[in-house]
């Protein structure tokens, strides 16, 4: 819940240098005219979001709109946010028999201690 006055709001709202508020009115003007169209524009979205990505980072409560574009991004235009290195491990368990595709051939059980150490190489390296 906002704790600012209206006063506060509608200064920081006018304001580009309040830190609060850079180009806000010219973001949203711009997604809210991209989720207008169809799931196509999502180069479009993309690209709006990279672009003010700094600015949208110095604003007040930054990760709040963060969540909210990455939100906006799923359901209209069905881009996945990134995964997290945990989801990236467990997708990689999955794939090299730790479960998923039920140990890759039945018996299995587990991941070969190998396989576990050449991924996090491959990981913190660059490369497999």
């Amino acid at each position: 819940i906002e704790t600012r006055s209206e006063d506060e709001l509608k200064k920081s709202y006018l304001d580009k240098a309040d830190g609060k508020a850079p180009s806000h009115v010219m973001f949203v003007s711009m997604l809210l005219r991209i989720c207008e169209k169809d799931v196509k524009t999502a180069p479009l979205f993309t690209w709006l979001v990279r672009n003010f990505g700094a600015e949208l980072g110095t604003m007040h409560q930054s990760s709040i709109i963060k969540s909210y574009t990455t939100k906006i991004g799923r359901v209209y235009f069905d881009i996945q946010p990134p995964q997290s290195m945990m989801g990236m491990m467990e997708q990689m368990m999955g794939m090299m028999g730790g479960g998923g595709m039920g140990g890759m051939g039945g018996g299995m059980g587990g991941m070969n201690p190998q396989m576990m150490q050449a991924a996090m190489q491959a990981m913190q390296g660059g490369g497999m």
